[in-house]
């Protein structure tokens, strides 16, 4: 090989270093981007759609209150709650509550529960998170007791 020919096959191989070097740090700029950055995302109730797999713990009736539960959110500001719970050291209960809610733009939301078995009416505050994919839930401290609970969509 000539050092004329070397020093073109340097200078082609150090191009094509350099514009693979290019697409990579774009690559990786769009995968690191700060959504955060490009303002406020708008939710609304669409955003909270789905089967969600839920665990509330808190205090009812005096006692440690928890339970697992499956959410089921139409997208349209209706949604049911079909859950097992142990009140106390003892007291197993299934039962399902059915809810409206609502879902402000920037992610907050409320909802409004009736038991189907006791008729008990609950209200809660709640957060969407991660697009919708997480909703973080508290309810209002009322005679009953309060609880906090995640769902996180299956």
């Amino acid at each position: 090989m000539t050092s004329k020919t070397f020093v073109r096959s340097a200078a082609t191989f150090l191009a094509g270093c350099l514009a693979a070097g290019a697409v990579l740090a774009a690559t990786r700029a769009d995968a690191h981007r700060e959504p955060w950055r490009e303002g406020p995302r708008e939710f609304s109730a669409r955003d909270f759609n789905g089967n969600y797999g839920m665990l509330e713990t808190g205090k009812a009736e005096g006692a440690d209150f928890i339970e697992v539960a499956l959410v089921r959110a139409d997208g349209a500001g209706a949604l049911t709650i079909e859950f097992v719970a142990t009140l106390g050291a003892e007291l197993r209960i299934e039962s399902s509550v059915t809810c409206t809610y609502e879902v402000k733009p920037n992610g907050m939301g409320a909802m409004f529960c009736i038991d189907d078995n006791s008729g008990q009416a609950t209200d809660g505050d709640f957060v969407l998170s991660d697009g919708g994919r997480e909703v973080k839930i508290i309810t209002r401290p009322n005679e009953a007791g309060w609880t906090t609970a995640v769902a996180r969509r299956q």
